[in-house]
């Protein structure tokens, strides 16, 4: 499909409410399998976008307990080697 084909294919999002988005077309609709495609191009981004927030939060979390630790440590008295 070439650009002016697909451009004239894509529709304008005219209004969401809750989980339905109305969508208007200039010209001919496009075939049902793209619109289907789309959406589960639309799920498996979702998914990869919770993934990656998971990991960052994670991520945050692990290094604040990390420095916690450290910090921690770092007030224990030395031991000298005589016990």
């Amino acid at each position: 499909m070439n650009r002016e084909s697909a451009a004239h294919r894509s529709g304008v999002v005219v209004a969401v409410r809750a989980s339905v988005v109305d969508v208007r077309f200039g010209g001919a609709l496009p075939p049902i399998h793209a619109l289907l495609r789309a959406d589960h191009n639309v799920g498996e981004w979702l998914q990869d976008l919770h993934a990656r927030v998971h990991r960052l939060r994670q991520g945050g979390i692990d290094e604040e307990r990390f420095e916690g630790i450290a910090g921690f440590d770092a007030l224990l008295p030395r031991s000298s080697g005589h016990r």
